[in-house]
């Protein structure tokens, strides 16, 4: 938590994209599935609000992708990305050179869709996660999202296209990723 990582360079190895893959496992048994998205918001250098990419809008932050769009159970299925075998249910790929210049930084987090009126929370997941990888998948860090107990979202990161670094934030928080996101970085931050 609150550690920096500057992707300039990792193990000697130019770094060009970054990728966030979350998986979990069904709801613990007696409760009905949990839909985990993944999103990323964009934010300019006042913390206005610029796009927003999740399942519902694929590239709405140009050089971020949602890969394989929505997985509203978790259930296992294993897919191919960049050459290699996959289990995660959801990913974010960024492509650094593609990042607009006006993006000062980029925050990734997790959410459980429709959280409040389903009464779901982050405590009653099993083996959900999601893992940070560089350069397809040299993963560089991990969330343990069962950890993060009673609350329904979790910002990961902030990333810093214009530096190639990521802060670690691992913050639990109540939210709906789209219209927190929209009041700008300090509502999603504070």
């Amino acid at each position: 938590k609150n550690s920096v990582l500057n992707l300039s360079k990792v193990d000697d190895t130019n770094v060009t994209d970054l990728d966030f893959g979350c998986g979990w496992m069904a709801a613990k048994p007696g409760s009905p599935s949990i839909d985990i998205d993944l999103s990323a918001a964009s934010f300019d250098s006042n913390g206005r609000f610029l796009a927003m990419t999740y399942f519902g809008n694929k590239n709405g932050v140009k050089g971020v992708t949602s890969v394989f769009g929505d997985n509203t159970t978790g259930e296992d299925s294993t897919k191919r990305y960049k050459g290699k075998t996959t289990s995660d249910d959801e990913m974010l790929a960024i492509d650094f050179s593609k990042i607009e210049s006006s993006v000062e930084k980029v925050v990734i987090f997790a959410n459980i869709y429709s959280a409040s009126s389903r009464g779901q929370h982050f405590g009653q997941m099993k083996n959900a996660y999601v893992n940070v990888y560089v350069n397809g998948f040299d993963k560089v860090s991990e969330f343990k999202l069962e950890n993060f107990d009673k609350v329904t979202g979790v910002i990961l990161v902030e990333f810093y296209p214009r530096t190639k670094t990521f802060k670690t934030i691992g913050k639990g928080k109540d939210i709906s990723s789209v219209s927190l996101a929209e009041r700008g970085y300090n509502a999603l931050m504070n």
